[in-house]
């Protein structure tokens, strides 16, 4: 519990990033999963950097300082091998929808303008990723 409040005191302060995810397991199969983040002003920010692809997904760059973080790190808390540990947004991972909505324009609305945001994470095998 201890760290847990440093990991937010941290944040809070915006010295927390996100630091060698070692997400195992559902890489060698098709995982979806909803991680839900809640900010108190839109001036937070939610820390998740992607690109949108011509599919309708947005996959996942990189995920730096923010809300995201924060949740990936309070993930880290479970045993490696379970599904609480496996719902960390990593790189690669794909957006498929925000709060319901799926097409790029409508996410990204979402992700800008909401203080809630349910987001469906979707993770593929290097195979399916791109396709």
């Amino acid at each position: 519990a201890d760290k847990q409040v440093e990991i937010i005191k941290a944040y809070q302060r915006g010295e927390y990033q996100n630091q060698g995810l070692e997400v195992t397991g559902p890489r060698n199969a098709a995982y979806q999963f909803q991680v839900v983040l809640i900010r108190t002003s839109l001036n937070e920010k939610f820390g998740i950097r992607f690109v949108s692809l011509a599919c309708g997904r947005m996959k996942v760059m990189s995920v730096g300082a923010g809300l995201c973080a924060a949740h990936n790190e309070e993930m880290r808390f479970y045993p490696k091998h379970s599904n609480s540990y496996q719902r960390q947004v990593i790189p690669d991972d794909y957006i498929v929808s925000v709060n319901g909505n799926s097409t790029i324009d409508k996410m990204k609305e979402h992700l800008l303008q909401s203080l809630v945001v349910h987001i469906q994470v979707a993770r593929y095998p290097p195979a399916l990723a791109e396709g």
